[in-house]
């Protein structure tokens, strides 16, 4: 066997019906499902002010080494604001529903996205075709068969998206698809909810022109402030696409982590796993040292996220180590280290669906 090549993925250790999401739910206590307007509110306070303060030091930074600093910090920074917009997008952050579309739409605009497009390319494609082939919006393996027929651009920039500093280039295309440039059937879906989707895009693309008139100087010029130190062009690029590059590679990162792994498979449609067992058996619980999860509020405790998408942030440590305990044998934990993720990085290439395993590209 290649050396990158892992073993064939096993069949499932328990029958279907043994994980049902009743069974599930039974194993978290009820605690993990109350919401408080208090804890989302501080966890969206928070969250915001950080950003907001990376965002000050990059708009006054004086020297090249800060302006390249800050816009890389300030790009790891909207990783927790987006965390807490997507706990409001899952209804979770507060007990209000209202509230929680008020403030995820608010934390959506630093990473350019409309609420309503992720609500349905996330909560209604990806949870609920978890590691489905077909229909997952996760970053779905290619197969050697469709490798050997992609273009060439197209084998580069997958090869490119499975790897720890390319990981950006996994959740730009996504991002093109369902935010800037969504298709017809998703803007069909998303009327049909009867739901804001032109009013968000407006909202976003009104985001994107303040971010480019405040660090181009022009806010400052006609509201009296002074303006940044550097000239618009490099001020723009560190700004702008230093910061999103950062962010999407955060977010292609983190992700690719809470999916892959060399003994999680994935599946074709037809033989798939009901939905409750792939939730538990095929979300990757990344285990950092105890307390460090809150620096970036939790998402990394994926499996009882994807267990129960309604448990807040602020309660995902508890039921996570509960879901442990009950599935001990099914839930796949890994523990943070370097080694883990190269690892997975270096095995999750191609997805053999006949073999079950997961093979390296072709020579």
């Amino acid at each position: 066997m290649n050396a990158t090549q892992s073993p064939t993925v096993q069949p499932y250790p328990r029958p279907p019906s043994d994980i049902t999401f009743s069974s599930i739910r039974g194993a978290i206590p009820p605690q993990c499902f109350q919401r408080s307007t208090s804890k989302g509110l501080l966890a969206f306070v928070v969250a915001i002010a950080i950003y907001a303060a990376f965002t000050a030091a990059l708009y006054f930074a004086a020297s090249w080494w800060t302006l390249i600093l800050f816009a890389v910090v300030r790009g790891l920074t909207i990783g927790p604001v987006f965390v807490v917009g997507h706990d409001a997008c899952h209804d979770a952050l507060t007990p209000t529903t209202r509230l929680n579309r008020l403030l995820g739409q608010i934390a959506f605009l630093p990473t350019w996205h409309s609420f309503t497009n992720w609500r349905y390319g996330h909560n209604f494609i990806h949870h609920q075709h978890t590691q489905i082939l077909e229909k997952d919006s996760a970053y779905p393996p290619m197969s050697p068969e469709e490798y050997a027929r992609a273009s060439t651009i197209r084998k580069f920039v997958y090869r490119l998206s499975r790897t720890p500093l390319g990981a950006g280039a996994l959740y730009f295309p996504v991002w093109l698809e369902y935010q800037a440039l969504p298709n017809r059937l998703m803007r069909e879906r998303t009327r049909l909810a009867g739901t804001t989707f032109g009013a968000e895009r407006v909202l976003v693309a009104a985001w994107i022109v303040a971010e480019i008139s405040l660090f181009s100087g022009v806010m400052g010029y006609y509201f009296g402030f002074s303006a940044p130190h550097f000239s618009p062009v490099p001020m723009l690029f560190c700004s702008i696409l230093i910061t999103q590059a950062v962010w999407h590679w955060q977010m292609g990162f983190i992700t690719f982590l809470h999916h892959f792994h060399p003994n999680v498979a994935w599946h074709s449609e037809a033989d798939a796993p009901p939905a409750a067992q792939r939730q538990i058996e095929s979300t990757v619980h990344m285990m950092f040292p105890a307390g460090t999860h809150w620096g970036i509020l939790n998402i990394l405790e994926h499996t009882a996220h994807h267990a129960a998408p309604q448990i807040p942030l602020y309660h995902l440590p508890r039921a996570q180590a509960m879901l442990n305990l009950a599935f001990a044998d099914e839930i796949r934990r890994e523990p943070m280290s370097f080694a883990a993720v190269l690892r997975a990085f270096r095995v999750c290439k191609l997805w053999d669906p006949q073999a079950r395993a997961w093979v390296p590209y072709p020579r």
